[in-house]
């Protein structure tokens, strides 16, 4: 097999990966308790969009929101806002975001490493929420894009934006099932945010290692 290129670019999810989505659920638990019925739909239609490539996921996740639901695409759609933006966005803090991330994306900045986020689902209100909306290269989603994770194309959309080659790129992430497959389908390299012992603390050190792991580029 040839030899990896040396990491140019680093893109990171966002659900999972920033900030850790178990325990902000649990924060929310009772605000989220009357809303059942409406995330299990949606749940069920993000996994039913998974499956291939359309020029409208939200349309087609909404209705069939609604279909589950015996509701109109419109009262799906408000009630999908309701529940995205106004309970879980506007609850995320600065303080929820994982240890190590922050000094990682400062590792990153000052090593000159561009860095994007690649998430499925839009990110504006979230990383301004966590207080990260700042030093990105670019903050693509597959939802916006027509392909969700596991298909590469938010990966490669981000490889493109930071002007590197896929096999450049590092995708950090915390599912192998979405975030390992989308990397090796671009072509690029994934690390899990989370280490062996469940601890994304030491995020800045692993990725010095890969950085600095690196082969060298040829010289003419």
């Amino acid at each position: 097999m040839p030899a990896p290129l040396p990491i140019r670019a680093v893109s990171f999810d966002l659900d999972g990966t920033l900030y850790a989505t178990g325990a902000h659920r649990l924060r929310l638990m009772i605000h989220l308790l009357p809303q059942l019925p409406l995330i299990r739909a949606w749940g069920a239609a993000v996994k039913a969009a998974r499956r291939g490539r359309a020029p409208d996921i939200a349309g087609e996740v909404h209705r069939d929101i609604a279909r589950r639901l015996a509701i109109s695409e419109e009262e799906a759609r408000a009630r999908l806002w309701f529940f995205l933006e106004r309970t879980w966005t506007a609850a995320l803090r600065p303080t929820h975001v994982l240890p190590g991330v922050r000094e990682a994306l400062a590792l990153l900045d000052a090593r000159g490493v561009p860095r994007a986020v690649a998430s499925d689902h839009p990110t504006a209100g979230k990383l301004a929420a966590l207080g990260l909306a700042e030093g990105w290269q670019a903050a693509l989603d597959g939802e916006t894009l027509g392909a969700m994770k596991p298909l590469p194309e938010v990966l490669l959309a981000a490889a493109e934006a930071m002007g590197c080659p896929p096999g450049a790129l590092l995708h950090v992430g915390d599912r192998a099932d979405m975030d390992g497959a989308a990397a090796h389908a671009a072509g690029a390299r994934y690390l899990c945010v989370l280490d062996e012992r469940g601890s994304s603390a030491n995020l800045p050190t692993r990725l010095v290692a890969l950085l600095d792991a690196n082969p060298q580029e040829s010289r003419p």
